[in-house]
């Protein structure tokens, strides 16, 4: 009797495990957290807003300066990140495969360059702080960041 009750007990664990995995599975495509776009501090945007097209537009490097004349430089986390997943997909509304096509299209026809890739949250709140005309998206800011945060709009 003890060695059937550990055998169900194993049966019970496998099917818990199972249920917990296709939930997992099921949930984490809606899993979406609060992504904020950042730019410099010195970057003066108009009313600091920008539409969802001229953010596609910025992060697939069709605009490549400002209203004001200035440079922009694009940082973006790795394309594995959940972070930039998510930025992709809930924000600029493009999977994260069709801005790696577009970037690599770009690069290999002389035409743009890549954004930066930096590895971190840490290094891409530095990078825009550092960076006259930088622009990229956190998960959290926090009010000494000293980086502007950007509304979007649709």
């Amino acid at each position: 009797m003890g060695i059937q009750s550990l055998s169900k007990a194993k049966i019970l664990r496998g099917y818990i495990k199972s249920f917990v995995s296709i939930l997992l599975c099921i949930a984490s495509p809606f899993y979406v957290c609060a992504i904020e776009v950042i730019t410099h501090s010195n970057q003066t945007i108009e009313d600091s807003t920008l539409s969802v097209y001229e953010l596609r537009q910025i992060f697939t490097m069709r605009q490549r300066v400002w209203k004001n004349g200035n440079n922009i430089n694009v940082f973006v986390l790795p394309s594995k990140s959940t972070l930039h997943q998510n930025f992709s997909k809930n924000t600029l509304k493009i999977f994260p495969y069709q801005l790696d096509r577009i970037w690599r299209k770009l690069t290999y026809s002389g035409l743009g360059r890549m954004p930066f890739v930096v590895h971190s949250v840490e290094e891409l709140k530095e990078a825009v702080r550092s960076t006259p005309g930088a622009i990229g998206y956190v998960d959290e800011y926090h009010q000494g960041d000293k980086v502007n945060v950007i509304n979007i709009s649709q």
